[in-house]
C-alpha cells in the first residue's frame, strides 16, 4: 500500500506541474521534464501556415515539443499549410487524427523522427501531394477520404500500410509500396477508383489479414481496383503473386522492368479491353471486335 501511495503521489505531482503554454496562438501542455505536448483541440480559428517550432520558451523555461495529443488540429478547416519539426517522435501509442478534416490543407512537412501515423489526414480533402519520412513504420486510415490526394512517396522501411489508409482517394492514379512493406490491411485501397497503377517492390506478396470478430482472415485490400489497375512486381516474384490471394485478384501482373516499356497496341495475341472510363477491365461477354473483324469471342 506504500507503493501504491507513493506513485499516486508521484502521478499528482506530473499532472500538477503540466501546465497549459500559448505561443503564438498554439496550445501546449508543458511537463517537469520541459517537454511540450501540441494540445487537443486547438482553436478552430486557426488559418493559414502554421510553422510549428521546435522548442518553446515560458516563464524562464524552455520546453522542447515533441508530441501531439490526438486530435490536435481537428477541423481547424482554415489551416493552408502545416511544418512539424524534426523535434517531434511520435511513436504507436502517441499519436492520431492530429489534422482530421482539415479540408484547407495543401502542404504538410512531416518530422523525419515521427515513427508511425494514423489518421493523421483523414477528411484533409485539399491535400494533393505529400512524402512521408524514412522513419514511419506503420500507416492507419491516414489518408482516409482524401478526395484531391494525386501524389504519396512512402519511404523504405515501411512495414505496414494499414486498414483504410487510402480509403476513398478518389484522386490517386499510381502508387508504389516499398520493398519492405510485409502487410497491407482491409480496404487500403478501396473506392480508389482512379488507381491504374499499383507497383509493389516487395520480392514476398505481403499478406493480407483482417479482423472479424474474434477472427483474423485474408481480406482483399483492393477489391474495387483489381480489375482496372496493372500490378507490378519485382521479376522473379510474378508468379508468387499470380497464386497468392489478393495479388492474384489483379487482371494483369507484369515485371517491374517492364514499366519502361509502353504499349500503344495489343499483341495479335494479347486480349486487352477497357471500359469507357479508359480504365482496363476484365474480359467483358460477348465479341472482342478489332477493324471491323471478330477477333475473340469471350467466355
Amino acid at each position: 500500500m506504500k507503493w501504491l501511495a507513493v506513485i499516486g503521489l508521484m502521478v499528482c505531482m506530473t499532472v500538477s506541474k503540466a501546465q497549459e503554454i500559448v505561443v503564438d496562438g498554439i496550445r501546449y501542455y508543458g511537463d517537469w521534464m520541459e517537454s511540450a505536448t501540441i494540445a487537443a483541440f486547438q482553436d478552430t480559428g486557426l488559418s493559414g501556415d502554421i510553422i510549428i517550432p521546435a522548442g518553446i520558451s515560458y516563464e524562464g523555461r524552455t520546453y522542447a515539443v515533441t508530441k501531439f495529443e490526438r486530435f490536435a488540429f481537428s477541423e481547424c478547416r482554415h489551416i493552408r499549410s502545416v511544418v512539424i519539426p524534426a523535434s517531434v517522435n511520435e511513436t504507436l501509442y502517441d499519436c492520431g487524427y492530429e489534422f482530421y478534416n482539415c479540408t484547407s490543407l495543401e502542404e504538410v512537412v512531416l518530422s523525419p523522427n515521427m515513427q508511425m501515423l494514423q489518421g493523421t489526414f483523414m477528411g484533409c480533402t485539399s491535400l494533393q501531394r505529400i512524402v512521408i519520412p524514412e522513419g514511419v513504420r506503420y500507416m492507419d486510415y491516414v489518408f482516409a477520404n482524401c478526395a484531391a490526394l494525386r501524389d504519396v512517396t512512402l519511404p523504405e522501411g515501411l512495414a505496414e500500410v494499414g486498414r483504410e489508409c487510402f480509403y476513398g482517394c478518389l484522386s490517386l492514379t499510381e502508387i508504389t509500396l516499398p520493398a519492405s512493406v510485409t502487410s497491407v490491411g482491409t480496404d487500403a485501397f478501396a473506392f480508389c477508383r482512379g488507381l491504374e497503377t499499383v507497383t509493389c517492390k516487395a520480392a514476398v506478396p505481403p499478406s493480407c489479414l483482417g479482423k472479424f470478430g474474434p477472427r483474423i482472415v485474408a481480406v482483399n485490400p483492393f477489391h474495387d481496383i483489381a480489375l482496372q489497375a496493372v500490378l507490378y512486381v519485382p521479376a522473379d516474384a510474378v508468379e508468387s503473386y499470380r497464386i497468392t490471394y489478393p495479388w492474384s485478384e489483379f487482371y494483369s501482373i507484369r515485371p517491374i522492368t517492364d514499366t519502361s516499356v509502353e504499349k500503344t497496341e495489343p499483341d495479335d495475341d494479347e486480349k486487352v479491353f477497357y471500359a469507357p472510363s479508359g480504365h482496363r477491365i476484365a474480359a467483358p461477354s460477348g465479341l472482342y471486335i478489332q477493324g471491323g473483324k471478330v477477333r475473340y469471342r469471350a467466355q
